[in-house]
């Protein structure tokens, strides 16, 4: 059986994600605040670690959970991802911390704390980055800049894991916008979003078929 850790499995992709390995007999770590709502028939091999991302102490926690519990791993799924509408002359200071704390430190503060363990185990590294990364949307610059950053990440990975012969482990996936409670904020002012959108349960099983 494949093990899979993921963080964001509580809603949207993950989730998605979530059901499809559950389905297809991996056992899966959910790295999230919320645990996922899956149905009874497929929650035998769910793992939910309580992860508050935008908390040092609670990521150690998890860390170390995972070294003493769960140390035999195939995959890092680093999905988990937040973001705001702000006008870059009235940012929200707190706000551009969290996203920053999420979208991009809590995946280097894993992929570091873990890092023996994944090469070790020869881990495989999935990043869900953004098309925003090359292609920034106004009004919204530390979600852009999380997302570039993200990028940047991967792009490093591979140089840091080529002494390992690992540096094809590394995977940036570059999504576009697909429905989901992020894009629902993104998109108010626009009603026919939902009929313009791929569903994350598509998109879920597009990485899915590929990758999997």
């Amino acid at each position: 059986m494949k093990t899979i850790i993921i963080t964001g499995g509580s809603s949207g992709l993950g989730l998605e994600l979530i059901k499809l390995f559950l389905s297809n007999n991996f056992r899966v770590i959910n790295l999230s605040r919320k645990e996922p709502r899956i149905d009874l028939n497929l929650k035998d091999n769910l793992i939910h670690i309580k992860t508050n991302l935008n908390c040092n102490k609670s990521i150690q926690r998890t860390i170390e959970n995972i070294k003493l519990n769960y140390s035999k791993f195939d995959y890092l799924f680093l999905n988990s991802g937040i973001w705001n509408f702000e006008m870059i002359e009235d940012i929200n200071f707190n706000k551009v911390d969290e996203i920053i704390k999420v979208n991009l430190n809590s995946n280097i503060k894993l992929i570091s704390g873990l890092f023996n363990l994944i090469i070790k185990n020869k881990s495989k590294i999935f990043i869900s980055g953004s098309i925003n990364y090359k292609k920034p949307e106004i009004n919204q610059i530390s979600y852009n800049i999380s997302k570039g950053a993200l990028k940047s990440l991967s792009d490093s990975l591979i140089i840091e894991f080529e002494e390992y012969s690992l540096n094809n482990n590394v995977i940036y996936l570059e999504l576009d916008d697909f429905k989901s409670n992020l894009v629902k904020i993104k998109k108010l002012d626009d009603s026919s979003f939902n009929d313009d959108l791929i569903s994350a349960n598509i998109i879920a099983k597009k990485i899915f078929n590929e990758y999997f």
